[in-house]
């Protein structure tokens, strides 16, 4: 059985000297024999664990990493999937690092003055995105929708002052607080609908047309799923429910409205109107649903239930 000496071992597998006795000292790799004079000898067990080593630094993992998976401590299938998931996020990290640096070449348009403020943004954009990608964000967000996210967030620094952020958290908590109060009333009430317009006038300032589905997307996977911070004004259950119910609510006595309107309004114009709401309500995929809902509905008069009929049939 081949064996090989400290500076033997090294010479062969190209592992320093000083690596192969740092390995002992945190118990990696002990020679498996030592002799009297304290000269270390490996066998041809030890050449193919320091194989293994060197095959799993080469994928990135630690060496606290690798001890635990050569102990058996972990599962090594587990391990080597976890790793190469980790690895195409790296991976990933540096194309996106490559691609803003391309974006800061090509805002300088050939000019050999660099625009530190563009260069700024561009870093503050990547980083953002990145910390996004380990939130909830990032669980559920394509990368379409994390880039679109970043680039919003990025534009309310422009659009709104801090004195208008203030102002609007007061104006949110303040409806939190109404609906918290008011969890016994009926969320299609009077009171109810005149909530939910509310609610949807601000998050239409906040979001504009431009964000419909990135807003849905916040809504849905972060507030009603109850991802959002737990301390958060809008992380009660209960709140975000009966709020979601009185923004439906709101949206539907809107609806009714135009539809209503249908012998005052040119049935292309009363079209275009039920098609902006049905857009902001994101609701495309719905809207024979919500029509069929609302033929039922009290509120509703001759030629509205006709122009819903219409909008069915020819949905």
């Amino acid at each position: 059985m081949a064996q090989w000496y400290v500076k033997k071992l090294s010479k062969l597998t190209g592992v320093g000297t000083k690596t192969l006795y740092h390995y002992e000292s945190i118990g990696l790799l002990r020679p498996s024999m030592r002799l009297d004079n304290g000269y270390r000898v490996y066998t041809e067990a030890d050449l193919i664990k320091l194989q293994q080593i060197l095959a799993l630094k080469s994928f990135g993992f630690g060496l606290a990493q690798i001890k635990a998976i050569l102990s058996n401590n972990v599962g090594v299938t587990e391990q080597l999937l976890l790793q190469s998931r980790f690895l195409k996020e790296k991976a990933q990290s540096l194309i996106d690092a490559s691609a803003t640096l391309d974006n800061v070449v090509a805002s300088l348009g050939g000019s050999t003055t660099v625009a530190w403020e563009t260069v700024i943004q561009l870093i503050e954009v990547y980083k953002m995105t990145n910390e996004l990608k380990k939130s909830w964000v990032g669980e559920a967000m394509n990368e379409l929708q994390l880039k679109e996210y970043t680039e919003f967030t990025q534009e309310l620094k422009s659009r709104f002052t801090d004195e208008d952020r203030i102002a609007g958290e007061a104006k949110w908590a303040d409806i939190a607080n109404r609906i918290r109060n008011n969890l016994d009333k009926d969320p299609s009430s009077d009171f109810g609908i005149a909530i939910g317009k509310e609610c949807m006038d601000m998050v239409n300032l906040f979001y504009g047309k431009k964000h419909f589905e990135l807003r849905k997307v916040i809504w849905e996977e972060g507030y009603r799923k109850g991802k959002i911070d737990p301390k958060h004004q809008w992380a009660e259950p209960a709140v975000v429910e009966w709020s979601n119910q009185a923004k439906q609510a709101y949206y539907h006595s809107v609806l009714i409205g135009i539809v209503n309107q249908a012998t005052a309004c040119p049935l292309a114009d009363v079209k275009v109107q039920w098609g902006d709401i049905i857009a902001e309500m994101c609701a495309q995929d719905r809207q024979v649903a919500i029509a069929k809902s609302l033929l039922s509905d009290s509120r509703l008069n001759a030629a509205g239930k006709r122009c819903l009929e219409g909008l069915i049939a020819t949905a």
